[in-house]
């Protein structure tokens, strides 16, 4: 398959790039990263030549511009993927840990930047917009 080039510095809602230096990936946030786009790349059945971040946004995008893929089974991919890394278990605890109780947007937007800056940069935990606890504020 061709490869779809990233979108980082292309079309009109395109973000400027980062600046040197903006958030250097740790060996562990590389290797978190390797692990999901392995995930990724299993579900959507495509890899990327890039390397790193921007080959990921270069695997979703083929995903859904090159292969069209319908928002369900999009959903569908985000939720075999998390569950693969969660694990079986994840979702009986969220509903009876997590769901019910005030507290899981706090716990929710304190483990995030803790486990999934690989995925989002740098981040911190932040108030809500409401100005509630449990916001995550993603530089």
């Amino acid at each position: 398959p061709r490869a779809v080039p990233p979108t980082r510095a292309a079309g009109p809602a395109a973000l400027p790039p980062l600046p040197p230096g903006f958030y250097d990936m740790s060996p562990l946030d590389t290797f978190a990263l390797a692990l999901f786009r392995g995930l990724v790349q299993r579900e959507i059945n495509y890899t990327s030549p890039l390397a790193g971040y921007d080959g990921l946004v270069d695997e979703a995008r083929h995903y859904v511009v090159v292969d069209g893929a319908p928002s369900e089974q999009q959903q569908q991919m985000v939720v075999n993927v998390l569950a693969t890394i969660a694990g079986p278990a994840a979702p009986l605890f969220y509903r009876t840990f997590m769901a019910p109780w005030p507290w899981a947007p706090v716990l929710t937007a304190v483990v995030t930047p803790l486990v999934f800056s690989f995925l989002v940069g740098p981040a911190r935990y932040d108030a809500r917009r409401d100005g509630a606890p449990g916001g995550v504020y993603v530089e």
